[in-house]
């Protein structure tokens, strides 16, 4: 099921990177390229707590002809 609403563009999130990466000379021949990177993904919420909600069975009381 998908249900659209004005709010949508109202649901924020964010993500956080950092990363850092060097090169070790272990010898004249051979060289370490070493990263490494954290990630943090944080949940979407609703800006103003707006959400959209499907409630099976219950009839809108500000649309009352909609199915």
């Amino acid at each position: 099921m998908t249900q659209n609403s004005p709010y949508e563009r109202l649901v924020k999130g964010w993500d956080w990177y950092a990363y850092v990466q060097d090169d070790i000379r272990v010898t004249s021949r051979f060289t370490l390229n070493l990263g490494l990177r954290y990630q943090i993904f944080e949940p979407y919420h609703a800006v103003y707590n707006r959400t959209n909600t499907y409630r099976a069975g219950q009839q809108s009381t500000v649309v009352p002809d909609a199915p």
